[in-house]
């Protein structure tokens, strides 16, 4: 019985040190998956815009009910606290994606949106969009006037990224 209970002992401790290291990982994969998830619409964007020779523009909202994203074409596009996208006039949503604030994931960006010019194949203005959790570092997406992606770790607080 003795036995017993100091091998339960033993088994808490190792449980209880274990566990912030756990959480730490999973939300540093929740911000890497986020950020490429970014990154890939980025991409998207730029090849829609592309494809259809017009203008596609991608908006940020954050707001106390999470960050969120609207891709869209036409003039004006914005996402609400439920994460659905709302357009005016001829705009249309291509794709929306919301951050809830439970999900402990936020984004931030320097920018409130960029357009995707179709014709001159380039995007203004250039930004750099956050993705950060409470406790993970952010990641960085560098998005510059071509529309070429780079994502980097501010300070290089995330090893296999390059520090910005």
């Amino acid at each position: 019985m003795i036995e017993a209970t100091v091998a339960a002992a033993i088994l808490a401790l190792l449980t209880s040190l274990a566990t912030p290291a756990f959480v730490g990982s999973i939300e540093r994969h929740r911000v890497e998956g986020t950020t490429y998830q970014l990154r890939t619409d980025i991409r998207y964007a730029h090849s829609e815009a592309r494809a259809r020779g017009e203008t596609v523009r991608i908006g940020f909202w954050d707001t106390t009910a999470g960050s969120c994203y609207v891709m869209h074409t036409g003039e004006h596009c914005r996402c609400t606290h439920e994460g659905l996208a709302v357009c005016e006039a001829s705009a249309r949503p291509l794709r929306t994606v919301l951050l809830p604030a439970q999900s402990g994931v936020r984004l931030h960006a320097n920018v409130a949106h960029m357009t995707f010019d179709g014709q001159r194949h380039t995007v203004t203005p250039a930004a750099a969009i956050s993705i950060q959790s409470a406790h993970t570092p952010p990641l960085r997406t560098i998005v510059n006037v071509l529309g070429r992606t780079r994502v980097c770790a501010p300070a290089g607080a995330i090893a296999g990224y390059k520090p910005c």
